[in-house]
């Protein structure tokens, strides 16, 4: 062996996905017909370096992606990208322990931090109605109305509480949609990071991670959250939340049934809403 050859670091890879949840992936995916998109995460190991690769189901997905994370780069608030190659990733391969749930107060404001911090990068505001956001959330509520997930007396409830809630103009921007304790961990300056990267998305209707965390995340309180954002940013979420929330949680159990996890899918969270009607 050559001293060059000595001096070319090993390449090593292993799937950061349990043998169970891949297995599971492609059952629902390709054997029951769902809709869960293709998906592989690796951890890479070059000499003594370590990175995450990340394999997305398409090149123009990743490509958003890596213009996303380029936007919040000098935030250091997801793991920098070292490079793209079609609809692959390489990131940084950060070290730490997840978030503990429930989150304690701490916990919690710096979650409302890093949502603030999204939420200053490119916000717009645009008329509900003209953006097509109040006939989306109609159209949602008539799917889960039809596939009998709402019942024949929740439905027509519901459609007029979206209706009612429908504020004149809502925000979009960069929002995370799986703002989870694992997917968490912070940084030794003391800043929440998103491990998961693929959930930092453009073009969200601002205020659906929030309604996410405060959904899926215990100790991830509504209130503390909202205050946080406006503290940090001066950016009040509170009077469109309604309708963000109502929204998100539509379009969330639509993409739960169809993902094939009907044990996310639970009616009963829409009775708050039903209230909205009268």
């Amino acid at each position: 062996m050559t001293d060059v050859n000595r001096r070319i670091p090993r390449f090593r890879h292993s799937s950061l996905h349990s043998l169970g949840r891949r297995i599971g992936v492609r059952l629902r995916r390709r054997w029951l017909g769902r809709f869960v998109p293709e998906k592989q995460v690796r951890l890479i190991e070059i000499g003594s370096a370590r990175f995450k690769r990340l394999t997305l189901p398409d090149a123009w997905t990743a490509a958003q992606l890596a213009r996303s994370l380029e936007r919040f780069r000098s935030q250091q608030r997801f793991p920098a990208l070292i490079a793209q190659s079609g609809s692959e990733l390489l990131l940084e391969w950060v070290e730490g322990s997840p978030i503990a749930e429930p989150l304690d107060e701490a916990a919690c404001d710096q979650l409302a931090d890093f949502f603030a911090a999204l939420y200053a990068q490119d916000r717009q505001a645009v008329e509900t109605r003209a953006a097509g956001f109040g006939q989306a959330l109609q159209l949602d509520l008539a799917f889960l109305g039809q596939v009998g997930v709402l019942d024949s007396s929740a439905l027509p409830e519901l459609e007029r509480a979206a209706e009612a809630l429908a504020p004149e103009q809502v925000y979009l921007g960069y929002d995370y949609l799986d703002p989870s304790a694992r997917n968490s961990g912070i940084t030794p300056a003391g800043r929440l990071l998103a491990v998961d990267v693929e959930e930092l998305m453009p073009g969200q209707l601002l205020g659906s991670g929030v309604a996410k965390a405060v959904l899926r995340t215990p100790g991830a309180r509504r209130e503390r959250l909202l205050a946080g954002i406006r503290r940090s940013s001066g950016f009040d979420l509170a009077p469109v939340m309604p309708f963000v929330e109502l929204s998100f949680l539509a379009a969330w159990t639509k993409r739960a049934l169809l993902k094939g996890r009907a044990k996310l899918v639970s009616p009963e969270l829409f009775e708050r809403f039903r209230k909205r009607s009268s």
